[in-house]
């Protein structure tokens, strides 16, 4: 069994019909979260094991810590440019993570801006940015394992 590590990965977010972009150098953290709903009940009919189950559908969001980069390329200026629009993302946590293929996780999300965080003087500007998806994301396993560490 291989274990993975967060690092050195890539974050890449296109926009519709725009250009790719890389944030991997803002990322301190990622978690990408599924949600169920319920689209239509099991239905029971008068046959003995005769039924329609139930189905489901399910959307995906990535939710990312980040230092902000507040110049003209950082994620900040990023997400105000295209804030509600649609993007292409892949995210992959460790770039070694299967020599031939890291695993990776991509999709579409609908870009909103990330809080903004200055607990003290000094201290660095964060915060957290919340990417619902479109649908479910796709999750590609590593083609092999990473090397050993």
């Amino acid at each position: 069994m291989a274990i993975h590590t967060f690092g050195p990965g890539t974050l890449t977010v296109t926009p519709t019909g725009g250009t790719a972009s890389q944030f991997e150098c803002q990322v301190k953290g990622v978690e990408i979260t599924s949600e169920y709903e319920e689209i239509q009940e099991e239905v029971q009919y008068l046959g003995d094991g005769c039924f329609e189950p139930a189905t489901q559908s399910r959307n995906d969001s990535i939710s990312i810590e980040i230092d902000h980069d507040l110049t003209a390329t950082g994620m900040y200026q990023f997400c105000q440019t295209y804030d509600l629009q649609q993007a292409d993302f892949v995210y992959v946590p460790n770039i070694n993570m299967g020599t031939a293929t890291p695993a990776q996780w991509d999709g579409t999300i609908v870009v909103t801006s990330p809080n903004v965080n200055a607990d003290e003087y000094g201290a660095r500007i964060d915060g957290t940015v919340d990417w619902a998806g479109v649908g479910a994301f796709t999750f590609t396993a590593a083609a092999d394992t990473a090397p050993a560490a």
